[in-house]
């Protein structure tokens, strides 16, 4: 369950201020940055722009700091359970593009007045608002990565209906990324953001689902399947399959051939 302990509306920072580390240990700090800031995550200090917000862990010190002539920010401590962030895809110690920031802030102002409030149901009211922060955090989160994915979604599935149309070819993955104009690390993590696999994994999986088919299917031989699936050595080939399958190829086939009759 939220728990918010304290929060800042508006607050306004000179040059030169730097956030106190300390501040918050053992809580969750939400701070939503309305002008550019140096923050630090995981040791390392970034140069962040107005519009960004930053959910800093339990364990994570809070540093921040001016870049320009004054900081302006909102911020939440709050406690949380950590499956909250894991259901909602929100990543924590990550800076997060958010865009035009008055809208959360103006429900960041409504639970700082809730808070201190002497009202009966201020706590379930600030609970309330906060929930509703996170749900457009992750709206926008979701938004980006349905961008991204619309973007690329066209090349990577005609990537990935070569793979599995082609399992003989010698697939490298530095060569498909240098067609597709993108770095090897790049493409790999677009690849997996659009199909939750990696490239690797298909080129596998297509070579096994092939295998299968020939076992099935044909009289060929191991080593001939193996040969025409892309493997090198046959040897690659029987660790790969019974990986997969939980059987080598012999075996796997012995048991198609019970079944059929």
């Amino acid at each position: 369950m939220l728990c918010i302990t304290s929060a800042g509306h508006n607050y306004v920072y000179g040059p030169g201020y730097v956030s106190d580390e300390t501040k918050g240990l053992g809580k969750y700090f939400l701070l939503v940055l309305k002008s550019a800031a140096y923050v630090e995550i995981h040791g390392q200090k970034n140069e962040v722009g107005g519009g960004n917000v930053i959910i800093f862990g339990k364990e994570e010190k809070k540093i921040y700091s001016t870049k320009e002539s004054e900081l302006m920010s909102d911020w939440i401590e709050f406690d949380a359970e950590e499956s909250f962030f894991e259901e909602l895809n929100i990543p924590v110690n990550t800076i997060i593009p958010y865009g035009n920031v008055s809208q959360l802030s103006l429900f960041v102002k409504l639970i700082a007045c809730e808070l201190y409030s002497n009202n009966t149901y201020k706590d379930k009211s600030c609970r309330n608002l906060v929930e509703y922060i996170f749900y457009k955090i992750s709206e926008s989160i979701n938004m980006e990565i349905c961008e991204e994915k619309k973007k690329h979604y066209e090349v990577m599935s005609e990537i990935r209906a070569r793979i599995y149309g082609m399992p003989y070819k010698k697939w490298s993955i530095a060569d498909i990324a240098a067609q597709c104009f993108m770095s090897k690390t790049y493409f790999q993590h677009i690849y997996k953001k659009t199909f939750g696999v990696t490239c690797i994994s298909d080129v596998i999986n297509s070579r096994i689902e092939h295998a299968i088919y020939y076992l099935t299917n044909t009289e060929m031989t191991v080593k001939s399947i193996s040969d025409s699936c892309g493997y090198e050595n046959e040897v690659h080939f029987l660790r790969q399959f019974k990986a997969v399958t939980g059987k080598t190829p012999t075996e796997y086939r012995a048991e198609m051939s019970e079944k059929k009759n």
